[in-house]
């Protein structure tokens, strides 16, 4: 009798120790999963706002692909596209300074073009429609005045006759002082680079 009241102890004892470490084996478990989902919700929450904020400015991707041109003899800078073919020269075809970027096989845009005369603005307009009339090869679609921070300029499109040779040109002419800037590319990057050209302070 009293054998079987101490096996009945006994075995009450190991139910309830075996019952103890199963709660206890199950408590830890859950505040393992916890502690996992709150450290990973933290590097979440900090991680995130990084790379918020280094994809954010889509300006960047953009102005990637263009690089600036300076000139502190004539006192001009604006933006063109890259690895285009850049040449200039002097005092030819009635202009006193002329820089061209034309384009080749790693272009990563249309060609610019920056020509400078000692003329008047109202002039210099006259002179580039003789200049393309005389090329016969575009037609004059509207002329219209335009402000570029605080100078007027007048813009003329033009729309290429063959397609197959020439593209459709945009024209801005400026002037500063005695000399006019005459601004040529494609309608579709005429407005970037207008709104990047600046007049800088010359030596």
């Amino acid at each position: 009798m009293l054998m079987d009241v101490k096996n009945n102890t006994k075995k009450r004892v190991g139910e309830s120790l075996s019952l103890g470490a199963g709660v206890l084996f199950i408590s830890l478990v859950a505040v393992c999963i916890f502690l996992f989902f709150k450290l990973n919700l933290q590097k979440v929450n900090v991680i995130a706002p990084m790379e918020e904020k280094v994809n954010k400015p889509d300006e960047l991707i953009v102005n990637s692909d263009w690089g600036e041109y300076a000139n502190e003899e004539y006192g001009f800078k604006f933006l063109h596209p890259k690895l285009l073919y850049k040449t200039e020269f002097k005092n030819q075809g009635g202009y006193i300074f002329f820089v061209k970027f034309e384009e080749n096989k790693y272009s990563l845009g249309k060609g610019v073009a920056i020509g400078i005369r000692q003329s008047e603005k109202g002039r210099d307009v006259e002179n580039v429609k003789n200049d393309i009339a005389r090329e016969g090869n575009a037609r004059l679609d509207n002329e219209q005045e335009i402000k570029m921070g605080d100078f007027y300029a007048v813009i003329l499109n033009y729309t290429s006759g063959d397609k197959t040779q020439e593209e459709d040109r945009s024209i801005v002419i400026i002037q500063k002082d005695d000399k006019s800037y005459s601004i040529s590319t494609v309608p579709e990057q005429i407005d970037k680079v207008i709104s990047s050209f600046s007049f800088i302070q010359t030596p």
